[in-house]
């Protein structure tokens, strides 16, 4: 079964994420349950102004803490996104399809 075919829109969409002066993109699913960030420049050096390196690194731990799917630079294929459904304590049933 096709988890396209149930629904009027893709399950799985780009985000674009900032830390700091930092961007990249990254895959979420409809239910904000989002893969690895895939960063468009490198990270700001240590020898940045104090507080815009710290800001960084903050809004990083944010971004970081609340991946889903790690070790997923690209969206998961359908076995996988039930696999690790499968897996979460206190996952709901409404995230498989009938």
């Amino acid at each position: 079964m096709d988890i396209y075919d149930q629904r009027s829109s893709a399950p799985i969409f780009i985000a674009f994420v900032q830390a700091g002066s930092r961007v990249g993109y990254r895959w979420e699913t409809e239910r904000g349950a989002p893969c690895e960030v895939i960063w468009l420049d490198p990270e700001p050096g240590q020898e940045s102004s104090g507080s815009d390196y710290e800001q960084y690194i903050e809004e990083l731990r944010t971004i970081e803490q609340q991946t889903f799917y790690r070790g997923f630079l690209q969206p998961p294929t359908e076995d996988e996104y039930y696999l690790v459904w499968e897996t979460v304590d206190g996952c709901e049933d409404d995230y498989y399809p009938d």
